[in-house]
């Protein structure tokens, strides 16, 4: 894949020595895009860099990703072909072959799983983040939304699959509760006694996860 770089066993002892133990280790698998396998290069690599953790003391939280946009997406659910002023349209494989990438994965994560702290869900827009994706960006992808992350729970057994902001799972699991999310979110923005807590508006809230 196009990077990142593999990891340093040297400066990861550096790191360790400061007192940290965790990093955050993203793949990006724009050289898969329109194939269903992953090159034994890229899986060779992969273990290589769970050998250099482990052999630094470190552990990693895990997420997967198809590409990293040049500039800041919006969160539109854009329509495949069109543009709204930002990379919002670039895009990721059908579901299948998601799958079928996390399925390439599995081996490897389940060998090196004592490197593997948690898995984040991935895959899903730039950066992995699940949001600005023109195929998975709507409430209307939730399907294929939890193949994926119920993919990665077969895939590291015993591991926490992180998913980004509540908004993700309630589509995925409980949309009947999003009209009383709305609702609460609505609420907590209008009332001064919740000032402090940190939100955004009734439609696009972080805390909430209302209006992704």
């Amino acid at each position: 894949a196009s990077s990142p770089e593999p990891l340093n066993l040297s400066v990861l002892q550096s790191v360790r020595a400061g007192g940290r133990t965790v990093l955050l280790r993203v793949y990006y698998l724009d050289d898969f895009l329109d194939t269903d396998t992953l090159s034994p290069k890229f899986l060779s690599e992969l273990s290589q860099d769970f050998e250099t953790m482990l052999a630094a003391g470190m552990k990693c939280v895990l997420r997967f990703a198809y590409y990293l946009p040049s500039v800041w997406p919006d969160n539109s659910c854009c329509p495949v072909g069109t543009t709204t002023g930002s990379t919002c349209c670039q895009t990721e494989p059908e579901v299948s072959r998601i799958l079928a990438h996390i399925a390439a994965l599995s081996t490897t994560l389940q060998t090196y799983a004592n490197a593997i702290i948690a898995v984040q869900s991935g895959f899903i827009g730039p950066w992995g983040e699940g949001h600005a994706s023109p195929k998975f960006g709507c409430s209307s992808a939730s399907d294929s939304k939890r193949q994926i992350v119920e993919a990665l729970i077969d895939a590291v057994p015993g591991k926490t699959v992180q998913v980004r902001i509540p908004k993700l799972k309630m589509d995925m699991y409980y949309p009947e509760l999003e009209s009383d999310m709305t609702s609460i979110a609505t609420n907590l923005v209008s009332n001064p006694d919740f000032e402090a807590i940190d939100v955004n508006s009734p439609t696009g809230l972080s805390t909430w996860g209302v209006g992704v």
